[in-house]
Parts: C-alpha cells; sequence; structure tokens
C-alpha cells in the first residue's frame, strides 16, 4: 500500500466530512414543513383615530387616519400609507400602492397606475 502525502492528510477529513453531507437517504422520509396558517379575518375596526373608512372593488379597505392611512387588502394584509405632502387631492402612499381621494370618487392603485380600484366612502 502506498502512503499518501503529508500535504493530502490535512484536508482528508473535510473531504470525508463533505462526501456525507451530500449523501441523499432514500431511505429516510422527508421532514414535514409546518402548514400555512390562514390569515384570521380582519374585525371591523372601531379605532376612534380612524375619521373615514372606504369600502374598494376587490373586497379591499382603506381606512383614513388623519396623515395616515391603512389599506386592508382581501388577504387581510394591511398595508400603511402616508399622506403626500402638498396632495391636493389628498393622497396617500405606501408598499407601491397610491390612495387618491377626489371630490365625487377615490381610487386605490399600484404604483405605476395599474389594477385600479374604485373605492367609495362608507
Amino acid at each position: 500500500m502506498r502512503a499518501l502525502p503529508f500535504a493530502v492528510l490535512p484536508i482528508l477529513p473535510v473531504v470525508l466530512l463533505l462526501a456525507g453531507c451530500n449523501r441523499n437517504d432514500a431511505g429516510r422520509p422527508p421532514e414535514a414543513t409546518p402548514a400555512a396558517s390562514a390569515p384570521a379575518p380582519a374585525a371591523e375596526s372601531n379605532d376612534p383615530a380612524i375619521t373615514m373608512r372606504y369600502a374598494c372593488e376587490g373586497d379591499t379597505k382603506v381606512e383614513i387616519l388623519g396623515d395616515s392611512a391603512r389599506a386592508v387588502l382581501p388577504d387581510n394584509r394591511v398595508v400603511s400609507l402616508t399622506k403626500v405632502a402638498g396632495s391636493m387631492p389628498p393622497t396617500f402612499a405606501g408598499d407601491s400602492l397610491y390612495f387618491a381621494i377626489g371630490s365625487n370618487d377615490a381610487h386605490l392603485s399600484q404604483e405605476d397606475g395599474t389594477n385600479e380600484l374604485a373605492c367609495q366612502a362608507q
């Protein structure tokens, strides 16, 4: 048997360790991933800071809280919006969403103006 050179001996344990890490044990079942929990339904907020509520198409809601707003999306995700300084009509923006309040209507849309939803005051 031929002896390994001394330069190879220090890296031999590392090579053996890495070889074991890439092994695929077919007999072992894959580890289960926990099921994603469904978002809890959003309850109507009785927050006294809310000055106005809007119901939008697509089961989306917007609540105005002075100089900020929050959009409640159909998946119950809440997006915080901040009033754009000096905007007339009042416009709120955040997380690529824009909410503009006109004299007769309001609209929620994405940053690029797509997917515009008409909103009605409640």
